[in-house]
């Protein structure tokens, strides 16, 4: 005859609830990757952002009708929305990843590693990458999220009872996703900061155009058909309704920008910003149509 022995409740309680901590686990690594994949692109040179590049190939490969269908239905919010798609998935990969490890690590990290050639086959085609900057970009959220599951999922000084039972201790779990919590936390300040410091809005604001050698022929300003609500024949800048596939405005920073003629031309040429400036300017009054 035998009988079980149950442990104390303060022991039982040390007992993780089936899954739920692989899963916290999971996510905690994957916005630790996420994290250290978006700050990498913007530290490395010839780096992108994994999230923005991944986003423009969905727009890219999305077929004509849907696309227009999505513009027409949430107007400027269809990209938002889409980066905000792509960060769920991601999260729910993440979750799914943090239970699968709790049956085999090596499938969950196989998994980390497809999202990485997923993120890297991404960024190749963007303008801005280079082979080397994708491809650190991309190791690097490889690495961070593999020592991240592993970190979260190993199970230091393991309980186990009398029915072979399996359990972590809840204060090591904790201590651990605590400090990863943080780090993400400082990692987000860091991307924060990066960003802020790419912005060219202020260095933009400060420039002037020279006067132009020619100016365009009458007053368009002033001209107006004398009907009440019809907006002016040139729309103010902040009013102007911007609707195109860009996810994110491109930061052109005039003291390092230059214009480079190259191709099928006779002689190639790079301007800087200044050189442009420099050339005879001429006002001109015209239409934009969007392409």
């Amino acid at each position: 005859m035998t009988s079980t022995v149950e442990r104390p409740a303060a022991e039982r309680a040390r007992l993780p609830r089936p899954g739920s901590y692989a899963r916290v686990a999971g996510l905690l690594a994957g916005a630790g990757a996420l994290l250290a994949g978006e700050v990498a692109g913007r530290l490395l040179p010839g780096g992108v952002s994994p999230v923005v590049a991944v986003g423009n190939r969905v727009v890219e490969l999305t077929p004509d009708a849907p696309r227009r269908a999505g513009i027409s239905a949430f107007g400027t919010l269809d990209k938002p929305l889409l980066l905000g798609g792509i960060l769920l998935v991601v999260a729910l990969l993440a979750s799914w990843c943090g239970a699968l490890s709790e049956r085999s690590r090596t499938r969950a990290e196989l998994v980390v590693v497809g999202l990485a050639v997923v993120v890297l086959a991404a960024m190749l085609p963007d303008n801005a990458a280079t082979l080397p900057g994708a491809v650190l970009t991309a190791v690097a959220l490889l690495a961070v999220g593999v020592a991240l599951l592993r970190l979260l999922t190993s199970q230091a000084a393991p309980q186990r009872d009398l029915r072979r039972q399996p359990g972590v201790d809840r204060r090591h779990f904790f201590l651990r996703a605590g400090a990863v919590g943080v780090g993400t936390v400082a990692a987000g300040g860091l991307l924060a900061v990066l960003d802020r410091r790419a912005e060219v809005g202020a260095v933009r604001a400060a420039l002037g155009l020279p006067t132009p050698v020619r100016l365009a022929p009458g007053d368009v300003e002033a001209a107006s058909l004398g009907v009440r609500g019809i907006s002016p024949v040139i729309t103010p800048n902040a009013d102007f309704y911007r609707i195109d596939t860009a996810l994110v405005v491109p930061q052109v920073d005039p003291r390092t920008f230059s214009l480079v003629v190259k191709g099928r031309v006779d002689r190639p040429l790079t301007l800087s910003y200044d050189q442009l400036l420099a050339l005879p300017q001429v006002e001109a009054d015209i239409t934009i149509a969007c392409v």
